[in-house]
């Protein structure tokens, strides 16, 4: 029986990572995962995306890019030109 607990909460977890990564949310998801289990991977996919946004084209991009890997535009340089070339 603690076998079959300790895995569901270690599947919980894993899942729960797995669906909050793609949404910049990976220790939300597995610690909600651990609790809540599939519940909670329903709340994190359905749940808003906290990563980054390209000034460019407004889609989600990782931290500290130098390329928009959808429209290639250099988000920092997105960024200065949007505070008027001032960094």
């Amino acid at each position: 029986m603690n076998k079959l607990i300790l895995g569901w909460i270690v599947i919980g977890a894993l899942v729960g990572a797995i669906f909050g990564e793609r949404k910049g949310r990976a220790g939300f998801g597995a610690l909600s995962g651990m609790i809540l289990g599939p519940l909670a991977w329903i709340i994190v996919a359905l749940g808003p995306d906290k990563r980054a946004l390209c000034p460019a084209c407004n889609k989600p991009i990782a931290g500290g890019i130098m390329k928009c890997p959808h429209c290639g535009a250099d988000p920092r340089k997105a960024i200065n030109a949007g505070r008027g070339g001032r960094a």
